[in-house]
This record gives structure tokens, sequence and C-alpha cells, in this order.
């Protein structure tokens, strides 16, 4: 019964921690798409406005 206890436990971990990582990705996706839409396409530096964008996004 121990062994089943503690599997059922280990289980609502994992999914407890699937739901923070899925949330996480959610809240990147949408930083990303908030920067990508303020940057303007045409611009000549846009690899380097993308890159820096990129790395604040990851930082949120």
């Amino acid at each position: 019964m121990k062994d089943i206890t503690s599997l059922v436990l280990v289980s609502k971990q994992r999914l407890r921690e699937a739901k923070i990582q899925a949330a996480d990705y959610l809240i990147l996706l949408l930083a990303e798409a908030c920067l990508g839409s303020i940057t303007k396409p045409s611009d000549q530096t846009f690899g380097a406005a993308g890159y820096a964008h990129s790395i604040i996004a990851v930082c949120e």
C-alpha cells in the first residue's frame, strides 16, 4: 500500500510540474508575440533587435 501511495504522490507532483512548465511556455509565447508586434520587420537591424527582444522575453 505504501508503494501505491508514493506512486500517487510522485504522479501528482509531476503533473503539477508539467502544468507550471506549460504556463511558462505560454507566457513566453505571449511575450514574444507582443515584442514581435512592436518590431518593424523592414528595419535593417531586425536581427539585432529580434535577438534583444528574445533575451528580454526569456528574462521575463
